[in-house]
């Protein structure tokens, strides 16, 4: 009987320890916004914009371990964004191999915060997302003129998914939202950027 009681103890412990394993590739249309064909325009992506792993022991504890892989969709989102507002826009692999002069804007993006709620830490029925990005702008010497903070939030209920379907869609509205206030921001300070570039 003893061994009855153990085994099951044991049977549910394994079973409420799971691991979770996602990948994201969400997108986003393309703006519909005034292009500008004079500026040069070189972006470049920290680590954890090209290629950002989550896993849920960062932030705590769960009964649930998840992983989730952004791979390079957050990359992919910022450049859609950018070249529908710069026709002459490029990526480099990194800030220091930008050479002076060679863009009249630079643009560099930073992963600062990913946030991630399930519902069994908020004793709830829906994932909340938050995510927040550092971007910094460089004029053509490549002296830092603006920082940015650009967020993102995304919320789903669970009652109507299945899967891990619900977490994604949480996922997908928030870079959505992101890229959603990036194309605001953009649009918002381009005439204060073009200022402060002469």
């Amino acid at each position: 009987m003893k061994n009855k009681l153990i085994l099951s103890i044991f049977i549910v412990v394994l079973c409420g320890c799971t691991s979770q394993s996602i990948t994201i590739s969400t997108s986003v249309p393309a703006p519909l916004v005034m292009s500008n064909s004079d500026l040069r325009v070189i972006s470049y992506f920290s680590d954890n914009v090209n290629n950002y792993l989550f896993t849920s022991e960062e932030l705590e504890k769960t009964d649930n371990s998840w992983e989730i892989n952004f791979e390079d969709t957050q990359k992919n989102i910022f450049t859609i964004i950018l070249s529908s507002f710069f026709d002459n826009n490029s990526i480099s692999d990194s800030f220091d191999n930008i050479s002076d002069n060679s863009a009249d804007l630079i643009m560099g993006f930073n992963l600062e915060s990913f946030e991630f709620l399930t519902p069994q830490i908020a004793s709830n029925n829906k994932y909340s997302i938050w995510i927040k990005y550092k971007i910094n702008i460089y004029d053509q010497k490549k002296d830092l003129i603006q920082t940015w903070s650009i967020t993102g939030y995304g919320e789903q209920l669970t009652e109507s998914f299945e899967g891990n379907d619900a977490i994604l869609n949480a996922i997908n509205i928030a870079l959505r939202d992101v890229g959603a206030n990036l194309t605001i921001k953009l649009e918002k300070d381009m005439q204060e950027l073009l200022n402060l570039m002469q």
